[in-house]
């Protein structure tokens, strides 16, 4: 997704589905998603576990040489709204398609119903 925003001239794109409905959500109601976030997603940002200094990359690279964290279990590798969002044409001729095969599929079943 880094290389693909550096390559692509795009205003916004948000890193994942849930980042842009928070986006839409702030637009809309914004002192409810402040209360929101204050209220549920302050805590989660809190962890029990100690922090690693070995993790610590302020003022040198780390050594772990790790893609992830390792603090969350629910992270996703993939995200469907970011390859729509970096694809919009692909995705709009794959949806004109299915939306094209629906309505043959539509149509061939009521002229296969109709006898003369």
């Amino acid at each position: 997704m880094i290389l693909h925003c550096a390559e692509t001239p795009v205003r916004d794109i948000f890193a994942g589905g849930s980042a842009k409905r928070h986006s839409v959500q702030s637009a809309l109601m914004p002192r409810f998603l402040d209360w929101m976030m204050e209220a549920v997603f302050f805590d989660k940002q809190k962890s029990s576990r100690p922090a690693n200094p070995a993790d610590d990359a302020l003022d040198a690279p780390t050594t772990g040489l790790r893609e992830r964290s390792g603090t969350r279990d629910d992270a996703k590798e993939m995200s469907l709204y970011n390859k729509v969002a970096m694809h919009p044409l692909l995705t709009g001729a794959a949806v004109v398609g299915a939306g094209l095969a629906v309505a043959a599929l539509v149509a061939g079943g009521r002229s296969n119903g109709r006898r003369g």
